[in-house]
């Protein structure tokens, strides 16, 4: 069965930017920095270890984010192109 409907709407940017990238991956990232930067004796406090990493995580997160959202808008358009593609068939 082909699907008619027309492909939905992204997310905006932000979305991508500041909770995929930032809050997820980011905060993710500087968790685990954090804790190697403890085992490794850099910071004899891990909470110290995360203040340390938590900008360089959040740019990282924020890059990641931005790729992100650009991948997704590359596969609308792709999703967008086929939809149109398959109605002019008929």
């Amino acid at each position: 069965m082909i699907d008619r409907t027309p492909p939905t709407d992204l997310r905006p940017c932000w979305y991508y930017i500041l909770v995929k990238g930032c809050l997820f991956w980011g905060l993710t990232c500087s968790l685990l920095l954090a804790a190697l930067w403890h085992y490794s004796g850099t910071y004899p406090n891990w909470i110290e270890g995360v203040w340390a990493a938590n900008p360089m995580a959040m740019i990282a997160g924020g890059i990641y984010g931005f790729g992100q959202w650009g991948f997704a808008r590359h596969q609308a358009f792709k999703a967008r192109l086929q939809w149109k593609e398959d109605n002019d068939e008929q």
